[in-house]
């Protein structure tokens, strides 16, 4: 009983202070709920979408911290280029619900006033929504700006009650700075001040441009180069309206429809997205696995996708959340193969 409760409280924290995770959080009950009553299909099938949730959390967080990073390399690169920008603030996200190493980023004056030169790079942490806020010449002395990274991080927790010192210190730390030790060897997620460089040049800003959910939206001479032989080979491609129609109920950017020739490709869709899909048409082409039962068969080409995927992130410059999304995909997939051929599932023609 006292595991169960345990579990349960661990189960709750998922989704406690508007964290983003109540999905999961529902998933996970399902199952305790089916452990402690001992059904086995109950347990087998909330184990199933426990899974499935965990997966869909996973790429929730990736992409959401994405938008933060790509929120920040487009901030980045304006404030080299603006002379007139002159310091910069670290501003606490409305919806930040953990007291953490952010609230010192937005509160302690490490110098003078955030200087554009030693900020924190965001995000600070997964799911982190917080910003970077210009400070315009004339707002601010630049006189008065000096290194005081230490004396500033003391005084904001000699503001703190001993609770909150310890939640961002630990224990351990906390004791190490009552007894004078340097409390930057002990903040929870502290990666020091510097200048924080944007993963964009001109060049890729000019060719990629930032969707919605954060993503790289491909761009038109990768794209054309991507789809060639696929139109080549009498290969129809759905755009605009009707894609988006298609595509959003599946919750994807592209897709290609077995046997038909026929693939949908929304305006957002990043290089992975169309890179995959012209895969799976190529696959189609050559038969790939044709020899096995249907859900085999998609499983099998499936994983030789993702690989494909891997394999060619460097050559198309794939940003590296896109990478983890697939690595993550991979592993599903040869999850659901391995428990499809557990189950007796191959029908093999030969």
């Amino acid at each position: 009983m006292a595991e169960q409760r345990q579990a349960i409280d661990k189960i709750n924290r998922l989704a406690r202070n508007g964290a983003p995770n109540k999905a999961l959080q529902a998933a996970y009950n399902e199952l305790l709920e089916a452990v402690q009553k001992g059904n086995e299909k109950a347990i087998e099938k909330a184990v199933e979408v426990a899974i499935n949730e965990k997966y869909r959390y996973v790429a929730e967080r990736i992409t959401r911290t994405e938008m933060a990073r790509a929120w920040a390399d487009g901030f980045i690169a304006k404030m080299k280029k603006d002379a007139d920008i002159v310091a910069v603030k670290f501003k606490l996200s409305s919806r930040h619900p953990v007291f953490d190493i952010c609230d010192m980023y937005a509160k302690a004056d490490m110098y003078g006033l955030g200087a554009k030169d030693k900020l924190p790079p965001l995000p600070v942490h997964p799911h982190c929504l917080c910003r970077y806020v210009e400070v315009i010449e004339g707002e601010v002395d630049m006189q008065q700006q000096r290194n005081q990274v230490r004396e500033a991080g003391d005084k904001w927790l000699n503001s703190l009650p001993e609770s909150r010192r310890a939640q961002v210190l630990g224990r351990k730390g906390l004791k190490a700075w009552e007894d004078g030790k340097d409390w930057r060897k002990y903040m929870r997620g502290y990666a020091g001040l510097r200048e924080v460089k944007s993963r964009l040049n001109e060049s890729i800003l000019k060719r990629r441009r930032i969707g919605t959910q954060g993503q790289q939206i491909i761009d038109k001479a990768t794209y054309s180069k991507l789809v060639k032989e696929f139109l080549n080979d009498g290969g129809i491609i759905i755009r605009g309206e009707e894609a988006d129609r298609f595509l959003e109920k599946q919750g994807a950017y592209a897709s290609y429809l077995v046997g038909s020739k026929i693939a949908f490709i929304r305006d957002g869709a990043t290089v992975s997205d169309v890179l995959e899909e012209m895969y799976h048409a190529k696959q189609d082409r050559r038969g790939d696995y044709n020899n096995l039962i249907f859900d085999e068969m998609i499983l099998h080409r499936e994983i030789d996708a993702q690989k494909y995927l891997l394999k060619m992130s460097e050559k198309y410059k794939i940003p590296i959340e896109e990478t983890q999304v697939t690595t993550q995909n991979l592993k599903t997939y040869q999850l659901k193969l391995q428990e499809f051929l557990k189950q007796g599932g191959t029908d093999n023609e030969h």
